[in-house]
């Protein structure tokens, strides 16, 4: 067997008789580390859509149908609210804890806050695994359902077999980074370097768009005691580095990139001084119609002053004005009054008629006017 057939698929003739026989059962005529990790076959991923909780567009809900992986009991099995590297949860707090899920890892994998940067043009918050986020409980009481025998794998190994069909394989940071050192004893040549080996993410905080990103890790055969295989023996209860891997997103696409800038930096600055314009206009508006208001009750005789002599005497022209116009009143009510007193007082001549008396009094009143 050659290295590429020990990684990228092996036939045999026993595996292809499983196969075609028992299909339920062997679902693939090739076996290889790398090819039974790629395997997607029967995997399927339920998303949230955003429409409850827009924070949640993009991540996992359900793996195969369920929350939890069934090679992990209690908090390490879960991968709900877990992004699988396309789309994080939108609006990041720096203070919230995010989870990375993907197949090869076997698992979801915690998240924390950095620092700040910039890329593609976008302001991108950057994000690493979690200190001690292989451990297996040796540190932190949460991992320990990470062991699962009572003999538990050295800090910074993951053991994955039940992932893989039972291959012996554990999951490492390249070079046995922040790994227990007696991993790194047992073989030579290894050079950890965080700037080469260490994963992070630059993700923009408003949508949760990765921007840059690497993910490392590296591949380990865990063998046990194989003391009794003449040729392999000496390999006994060692881990032993395969390879290690690294998914890399350096930048956005152009395209990609220029609407997002267009997005989340120019139409924020548009709306913004939008806001401020219309804030401007409305406030000169009002300062000119406080001025015309103030303009016009000038004009208003608000101020005038009674003692002067010339309002006393217009005060006093009204008053004879006044005055006059009570004598005129008066002096036509007693006219009125003496018209109609005047005939009671008159000798009626009962040869008259009744009619000649009211015309005569009516024509000589008329008269009298």
């Amino acid at each position: 067997m050659s290295p590429k057939e020990f990684m990228f698929g092996y036939k045999s003739t026993l595996m292809t008789l499983g196969y075609q026989f028992l299909p339920s059962w062997i679902d693939f005529d090739k076996l290889g580390l790398i090819d039974r990790m790629y395997n997607f076959k029967g995997d399927y991923e339920t998303v949230y859509t955003g429409e409850d909780d827009i924070t949640k567009a993009g991540l996992l809900d359900t793996y195969r149908g369920s929350t939890k992986l069934p090679q992990w009991e209690g908090y390490c099995g879960n991968i709900q609210n877990a992004s699988d590297g396309t789309k994080f949860p939108s609006n990041l707090d720096k203070n919230e804890t995010i989870f990375f899920y993907r197949k090869s890892l076997c698992r979801a994998k915690p998240l924390v806050f950095i620092n700040t940067t910039i890329s593609s043009g976008l302001k991108g918050y950057v994000y690493k695994f979690e200190d001690k986020a292989l451990d297996n409980g040796k540190y932190l009481e949460k991992n320990k359902c990470f062991c699962k025998t009572n003999k538990c794998m050295p800090p910074g190994l993951l053991d994955v077999h039940e992932c893989y069909y039972g291959f012996p394989i554990a999951l490492s940071y390249p070079h046995f980074l922040d790994a227990d050192q007696s991993l790194a004893e047992m073989v030579d040549g290894l050079k950890p370097d965080r700037r080469k080996h260490e994963s992070y993410m630059v993700l923009q905080p408003e949508s949760g768009l990765p921007l840059d990103l690497a993910v490392r890790y590296q591949i380990n055969m865990a063998l046990n005691n194989v003391d009794k295989i003449e040729h392999v023996k000496k390999f006994s209860n060692m881990v032993i580095p395969m390879l290690w891997t690294e998914n890399r997103l350096y930048t956005l696409p152009p395209s990609l990139a220029s609407r997002f800038q267009l997005y989340l930096n120019v139409l924020p600055l548009v709306v913004q001084a939008s806001l401020y314009t219309l804030f401007t206009i409305g406030v000169i508006f009002i300062v000119i119609s406080l001025r015309k208001f103030t303009k016009s009750s000038k004009r208003l005789p608000s101020n005038l002053n009674w003692n002067e002599p010339s309002m006393m005497t217009r005060e006093r022209k009204l008053s004879y004005v006044a005055e006059g116009r009570r004598k005129m009143s008066a002096k036509e009510m007693d006219i009125y009054y003496n018209s109609l007193m005047e005939p009671l007082n008159q000798t009626i001549d009962p040869s008259t008629p009744a009619e000649q008396h009211i015309v005569g009094e009516v024509t000589s009143d008329d008269n009298e006017d």
